[in-house]
C-alpha cells in the first residue's frame, strides 16, 4: 500500500459503533430498572450493576470483549450527554474578513467546558426557522472563542444579524478505535498478551551485551537490568514486560535507552512507541533526538493536532510541512517513506492497523505512561500483530500509583478506570516475590534522582513500600536554610489558610478560593528573584498546582496581570510527568463533605492525585489549604502530621489538633476514613471578645487556640464547636507584637507569618 490515509479516510474504514437499542434505554433511564423492563435491557442492567459495584472484580477472557464494549458504550453515552449541556441557543456568529472562517464565542471554553479540539464538528442552525443545518469544522481553539471553517453553502446563507443555535457534535472516533481493537482481540489471538501466565522455565539472567548510549544507565543496576530485559526477546513470551517507574526514578531515560538499543539490535525493522497523550509522545521524541538521527524518527500526528503548537525541535521529524511563508500543515504520509521508529499516540496508532504492515514489522512495541490509558486504548497497538509471532516484544512503562484514565461514568469507572498496567500487576507473574519482583517480567526503579529526600519520604512510605532511595545530590538541597522555612533543613511548608472560603461561580461547577490565591501569589513573589546558593529563582522554576480548574484559571490571570507569565499554572493532570524546582499547591477545599456517614473531601481525596501533587517538586514544596478540612482524609492527615512533626506548619491550628486526630485514626482503618462527623453545638457557646483594635482575645482549651477576630469557614467552626465544655478554658491576650500569658500552665506560643502583606498579618496561637 503506497499512500497513507487522512483521518477522515481512517474513520470511514473503522466500523461505526452505535449503542445497542436496549442498552441505550437502560442508560437513558440513568441505569435504573423500570416496570416491565425487557429481558434484553435487564441483562445489560444486571451486568452494569455487577461491574459498577465490584471494583475488585477480576476480568476473565470469556467476558473480556463483551464487558469492554459495554463499558465503552456507557462512557460514550455519558460524555455525549455532558457535551449536550454546552449547546448554545440564539447567539450571533462573526464572520472573519468575508472568508469562510467564523468566530464563535463559547462560554466556559477556558475551563474546557466543553472540551473542543481541532477538526471537531459544530452543527449550526437558524434559531428562528430551525430548518437549515450546517456543519462547521473547528480550525482553531482560542481562550474564549473557536474559529470554525464552513462550506460554500453556509457562506451564502450567513447573515451577521441572524441568531443561530450551535451544537457541539460528540467525537466518537476514539471510542470507535477502541471497539475496533476489541473486535480484533479474538482474530489476532491476543489472550496470551492480555492474560499472561507464569512460565515454568528457569528465570535465568540475560547474556545480551550492550554498548550504552546513556552512560548513567550503565551505573544504575535497576535501570541496566530493565534495559537488558526489555531488549532481550528470549524473555517469557508473550507476557508484556513492565517497567515500573515511580516519580523521579528515570523511567523515561530508561525507556529511551531501551528504544535505542532495540533499534541497534534490529536495524531493519520498525519500532513503535505509543503514549496516551501528545505531550508525553513529544517528550519521548525530544529525548530520542539526542541519540538517533532525525531521519530515523517519525513523530506521527493526527490531523486534529494544531500544527502551530508543534515544538520546533520536532518539525524535522514529523508529518508537518512548513511553507516559505511560515504556514504549517499536517500532511498525509506514505508507508514506504516511514522511518524506522514511529512515535504516536495510542489512538492515532489505529491508522497503522489499516495500512497492512507485514506481521513481523514491529518486533518491539513500547507504551509509555501506560498507567494513564484505558485497557481498550492500550490494546490498539497490541493488535498490530499476532500472539503466534514470537519475535514481538511489548513493553508497558508507567506507575500504577499515579493518575489513571479519566472516566466520567460511575458504572464504567471501577473497570474502565483501571489501566492494563495496573491490572497486570495483580496477576501472578507480576506480583511481589521474595520482597521484590521477578526481573524477567517486571523491574521497579528505586533510585530517586528528582527530589530532596524530605520531599519523597512521605510518598515513599504511603505508596512505594519505603523502597525508594533518594540520591543525595547537593543541587536538590538548595532551598535549605531559606529564611522563610519554619524548619531550615526541611524544605516543606504547609500554610494553613483558616479563613479560606471555597466558592463557585454560578457559571461553573468548579471551585475557587480567593484567600488561597493570595497565599500562592505571596509565596511566588517571595521566591522570584531570591537566591538559593548560586541559583537565582526564575518564574520558570515555579509550578503552581490546583486540582480545581476555576482556581487554576484565576491564579494564572493573577500572575499574568502582574507580568509573571513564566510561572506555570495547571491542574494535577497537567503536571503528571513534569517536575519543577518549586511547587506551590493550592488545595481550595474548605468544606468537609459527608456521604453515608463518612467524612470526605471529594475527588481531592484520591490517593493518586495526592501522590502526583506531592512528587513534582525538586527542591521546595509549599502546600496551601485548610488543615481541618483536609485532615479527614488519611493521606492529607499524614502530610499534616509529617509537617507537624518537622515543625513545618505556617499559619494553622493543626499542631494542637493533632493528638485528637491521631486518637481517632487509631480506632479505625485510616485508609477507609470511615467515621461519622460529630454533631456540633451552638456557635454562641464559643467565648469570644474583641476589646480594641490592638487587643484580641482567644478561646481555647488543651486542644487548640483560634484567633477570635478572624472569620472562619464551616470546617473550622465545626472543630471549634466540638470543644469539650467540661475542660477548663483559658484566655490569652495578643497585644501588638507580643503574647501576654494569663495564669495558666498551658504552653502557648505566638505564631507569626513573617510577611509584609496585609492579607497575611494574621497572628495565631497554638499549643506546641
Amino acid at each position: 500500500m503506497d499512500r497513507g490515509m487522512t483521518d477522515e479516510e481512517t474513520a470511514k474504514k473503522i466500523p461505526n459503533r452505535p449503542i445497542p437499542y436496549y442498552l441505550k434505554k437502560v442508560l437513558s433511564n440513568d441505569s435504573k430498572p423500570w416496570p416491565n423492563m425487557p429481558e434484553e435491557s435487564r441483562s445489560y442492567f444486571e451486568r452494569l450493576k455487577e461491574l459498577k459495584n465490584n471494583d475488585k472484580l477480576k476480568l476473565k477472557n470469556k467476558n473480556y470483549v463483551g464487558d469492554f464494549h459495554l463499558l465503552l458504550h456507557d462512557e460514550a453515552f455519558k460524555n455525549e450527554l455532558e457535551m449536550e449541556e454546552f449547546n448554545i441557543y440564539g447567539q450571533q456568529i462573526t464572520r472573519i474578513n468575508e472568508s469562510n472562517l467564523f468566530e464563535i464565542y463559547v462560554e466556559g471554553l477556558e475551563e474546557e467546558r466543553p472540551t473542543v479540539t481541532i477538526n471537531d464538528s459544530v452543527a449550526v442552525t437558524d434559531t428562528e426557522t430551525n430548518q437549515q443545518y450546517f456543519e462547521l469544522r473547528v480550525k482553531k481553539v482560542l481562550k474564549w472563542h473557536i474559529i470554525a471553517e464552513s462550506n460554500k453553502e453556509f457562506c451564502e446563507e450567513f447573515s451577521e444579524d441572524t441568531l443561530y443555535d450551535i451544537k457541539f457534535i460528540f467525537n466518537t472516533f476514539p471510542y470507535r478505535c477502541c471497539h475496533f481493537a476489541l473486535d480484533l482481540y479474538t482474530h489476532r489471538n491476543l489472550k496470551p498478551y492480555v492474560f499472561p501466565e507464569k512460565s515454568e522455565k528457569l528465570d535465568n539472567s540475560s547474556n545480551i551485551k550492550l554498548t550504552w548510549f546513556n552512560e548513567a544507565i550503565e551505573n544504575n543496576a535497576r535501570q541496566k537490568q530493565a534495559v537488558v530485559n526489555m531488549v532481550d526477546k528470549s524473555n517469557f513470551f508473550p507476557a508484556p514486560y513492565i517497567l515500573y517507574g515511580p516519580p523521579g526514578t528515570g523511567k523515561t531515560a530508561t525507556l529511551v535507552e531501551a528504544i535505542c538499543q532495540a533499534s541497534k539490535q534490529n536495524p531493519s525493522n520498525r519500532i513503535l512507541v505509543c503514549t496516551p497523550s501528545n505531550t508525553s509522545a513529544d517528550v519521548i521524541t525530544k529525548r530520542l533526538i539526542k541519540y538517533i538521527p532525525k531521519d530515523k524518527l517519525h513523530r506521527m500526528y493526527s490531523l486534529s493536532k494544531d500544527p502551530f503548537t508543534i515544538d520546533d525541535d520536532i518539525l524535522d521529524c514529523c508529518n508537518c510541512s512548513v511553507s516559505a511563508e511560515g504556514e504549517r500543515k499536517i500532511f498525509f504520509f506514505r508507508v514506504k517513506c516511514l522511518p524506522k521508529i514511529i512515535i504516536t499516540t495510542l489512538c492515532t496508532s489505529t491508522r497503522l492497523l489499516l495500512l497492512h504492515f507485514p506481521p513481523r514489522d514491529f518486533p518491539y512495541i513500547f507504551i509509555d505512561e501506560a498507567g494513564q490509558a484505558t485497557e481498550p486504548e492500550t490494546l490498539i497497538p497490541f493488535s498490530l500483530g499476532y500472539a503466534r509471532n514470537k519475535q514481538r516484544k511489548i513493553i508497558l512503562a508507567g506507575d500504577p500509583q499515579q493518575l489513571g484514565p479519566v472516566i466520567s461514568s460511575r458504572n464504567a469507572k471501577p473497570v474502565l478506570g483501571k489501566s492494563m498496567l495496573e491490572r497486570l500487576m495483580t496477576l501472578e507473574p507480576y506480583q511481589r516475590y521474595n520482597n521484590g519482583y521477578r526481573p524477567r517480567y517486571i523491574t521497579k526503579l528505586i533510585q530517586n534522582y528528582r527530589s530532596h529526600p524530605a520531599l519523597i519520604k512521605l510518598s515513599n512510605k504511603l505508596f512505594y513500600n519505603n523502597e525508594l532511595q533518594p540520591c543525595d545530590d547537593m543541587s536538590l538541597r538548595k532551598a535549605e536554610n531559606w529564611k522563610n522555612l519554619p524548619n531550615p533543613k526541611f524544605p516543606i511548608i504547609f500554610k494553613g489558610v483558616l479563613d479560606g472560603q471555597e466558592d463557585k461561580s454560578i457559571l461553573s461547577p468548579s471551585s475557587y478560593n480567593e484567600q488561597e490565591m493570595d497565599a500562592v501569589f505571596y509565596f511566588a513573589r517571595l521566591l522570584i528573584g531570591y537566591k538559593f546558593g548560586n541559583t537565582v529563582i526564575k518564574e520558570e522554576d515555579i509550578g503552581v498546582i490546583s486540582p480545581f480548574t476555576a482556581q487554576k484559571i484565576r491564579i494564572k490571570e493573577l500572575f499574568e496581570a502582574d507580568n509573571l507569565p513564566g510561572v506555570e499554572v495547571g491542574t494535577i493532570q497537567l503536571f503528571q510527568g513534569k517536575e519543577k524546582e518549586i511547587i506551590i499547591l493550592s488545595t481550595v477545599r474548605s468544606k468537609i463533605l459527608n456521604h453515608d456517614g463518612r467524612d470526605h473531601i471529594g475527588f481531592l481525596g484520591d490517593p493518586k492525585r495526592f501522590n502526583v501533587a506531592l512528587t513534582r517538586a525538586k527542591s521546595l514544596f509549599i502546600a496551601i489549604g485548610h488543615p481541618v478540612a483536609l485532615q479527614v482524609d488519611y493521606n492529607w492527615w499524614s502530610l499534616l502530621d509529617y509537617c507537624c512533626k518537622n515543625k513545618a506548619l505556617y499559619g494553622g491550628i493543626y499542631s494542637a489538633f493533632r493528638l485528637k486526630v491521631e486518637s481517632e485514626f487509631r480506632h479505625r482503618n485510616p485508609k477507609s476514613c470511615k467515621h461519622k462527623a460529630k454533631k456540633t453545638t451552638d456557635k454562641k457557646n464559643i467565648p469570644r471578645t474583641k476589646k480594641n483594635n490592638n487587643d484580641f482575645s482567644f478561646a481555647t482549651n488543651n486542644r487548640f487556640c483560634v484567633l477570635s477576630n478572624e472569620s472562619h469557614s464551616p470546617a473550622t467552626m465545626e472543630v471549634i464547636n466540638v470543644i469539650d465544655s467540661s475542660e477548663q478554658s483559658c484566655n490569652c491576650t495578643y497585644k501588638k507584637n507580643r503574647v501576654i500569658r494569663p495564669k495558666t500552665t498551658l504552653p502557648i506560643t505566638n505564631y507569626n507569618a513573617h510577611c509584609d502583606n496585609d492579607i497575611f498579618k494574621r497572628k495565631l496561637c497554638f499549643l506546641l
